[in-house]
């Protein structure tokens, strides 16, 4: 069990950790260029669209942060979960992980509003 919970410790978990905190330096330097500032959550003075998308963006990387550094809390074996690790499971990885990824879709779905019609031409498909 012991080499398992090793391999899975650096193939798994720590690539998502590490995923995780590139996924949340992008999103600040992307807040930062949209802000002009490095204080990333103080709000420009003209809220615009790629303010919002870039703070969903932060948010949602930050909440897979939190939920990739959730695995380091579970027990090296995997047969039984106690009470607690399960709640870490449910609510520290799997809730982040789902309220994470709305943020980004929100984000997604939000930028539309920024594409017009002539930036959608056919001929460069």
């Amino acid at each position: 069990h012991e080499a398992h919970w090793t391999a899975e410790l650096w193939l798994v978990i720590m690539c998502s950790i590490i995923g995780s905190v590139m996924f949340v330096f992008n999103s600040f330097v992307s807040l930062a260029e949209v802000t002009h500032s490095f204080n990333v959550l103080r709000p420009p003075d003209r809220l615009t669209i790629g303010y919002a998308v870039g703070l969903l963006n932060f948010v949602g990387s930050s909440l897979f942060l939190v939920a990739s550094l959730g695995y380091l809390v579970q027990d090296a074996d995997h047969e039984e979960l106690a009470q607690w690790e399960y709640a870490v499971s449910e609510w520290g990885v799997r809730f982040t992980y789902g309220v994470g990824s709305a943020c980004f879709f929100i984000g997604a779905l939000v930028s539309f509003q920024e594409i017009s019609p002539d930036d959608m031409d056919d001929d460069d498909a």
